[in-house]
């Protein structure tokens, strides 16, 4: 039998009924699924009524099942990272789709179905159970940078921090530096007073105080001299 004839443009609503669809209001074409629809030689009898894109009706017609593979390739538009926080989300060398099947690592996938996300996003959730940077991860070159605009050595340190969300280390409030990199002198800062700024420490502002002192006695000088 031939395919339903695609939906019109006009005075219906172009979007498809699956859930895990990456794109559900961009096709070429939208197919309004009715009783006599056989495509394939599939049982479609579940999806009557259902208005699917062109890309998950194809789907459907071949596999039987709307449901990606983890290992399908991603469409150019697709190939991009869902999550928020990620660094390169248009730079991988692979991108995941996440569906209600994927059990990789034996971590609850829950949270992320539907999203695709890049190599390394995947690898961490697959290997950690959450998105989120680790402080305790490795950063990329690129990323090895402090974030605090006062910091005297932005890019010399043994260690950056990306600061994740929820972070407590020290008993402080970090969410205002949400997704910053600190590096180890400003996040140690942090960690021990709750501020980035710099102070001088007693040892410099006693010379402080002593440079002031002697000049404060030159200019006395100079205006006993003039007098």
């Amino acid at each position: 039998r031939n395919p339903p004839r695609p939906m019109p443009g006009e005075g219906s609503v172009r979007r498809c009924s699956y859930e895990g669809c990456v794109r559900p209001n961009e096709s070429r074409a939208f197919y309004r699924i009715g009783p006599d629809t056989r495509a394939g030689g599939q049982d479609w009898s579940a999806l009557v009524g259902w208005q699917l894109c062109h890309r998950c009706y194809t789907r459907y017609s071949k596999r039987g099942t709307l449901d990606r593979c983890l290992n399908a390739p991603l469409t150019k538009s697709e190939r991009r990272c869902s999550f928020e926080g990620c660094a390169r989300p248009d730079s991988s060398r692979k991108f995941y789709f996440i569906d209600q099947w994927t059990k990789a690592g034996g971590q609850d996938w829950g949270p992320v179905v539907g999203s695709v996300l890049c190599e390394a996003c995947y690898d961490r959730y697959r290997n950690r159970g959450t998105i989120e940077w680790s402080r305790n991860a490795v950063l990329p070159p690129a990323e090895r940078r402090c974030s605090y605009e006062g910091c005297s050595r932005p890019v010399c340190s043994g260690k950056f921090y990306r600061i994740d969300k929820g972070s407590k280390a020290g008993g402080r409030d970090w969410e205002p530096l949400t997704g910053a990199v600190l590096c180890k002198s400003c996040y140690n800062r942090f960690m021990k007073r709750g501020t980035l700024e710099t102070r001088n420490s007693p040892r410099d502002e006693r010379r402080s105080a002593s440079t002031s002192n002697v000049d404060s006695s030159e200019a006395t000088s100079s205006r006993a001299g003039i007098d």
